[in-house]
């Protein structure tokens, strides 16, 4: 039996520090119509079977909330190439999953 193991850590913080964090990974944006919006951060290792094989999952639920018109922001960050988060919220393995609810 093969499991994988996910942590998920909750974050909240001001819109500057997290925009600064996030504007390398999107293009779109903030939700400026509401008070607060979340961002769900994936943070991943490039060579990590866990993330790929977590990847197809992780895009549907990216999909499916920007259809849905949820005014939350999905992020993927590749640690191996953007150490950054990974140091700034003590990631300690991959995938890592961070929900972040920001005000603005």
């Amino acid at each position: 039996m093969f499991f994988v193991f996910v942590v998920l850590a909750v974050v909240s913080v001001p819109v500057g520090p997290l925009a600064r964090v996030l504007s390398a990974f999107t293009s779109s944006p903030f939700p400026a119509s509401s008070l607060f919006f979340f961002v769900i951060s994936l943070i991943i290792g490039s060579q990590c079977g866990h993330c790929k094989k977590l990847a197809p999952d992780y895009e549907k639920l990216a999909t499916d909330l920007k259809k849905a018109g949820s005014p939350a922001v999905i992020a993927k960050i590749d640690a191996t190439e953007h150490s950054g988060p990974s140091n700034t919220y003590g990631v300690r393995g991959y995938p890592t999953l961070i929900f972040f609810k920001c005000a603005l």
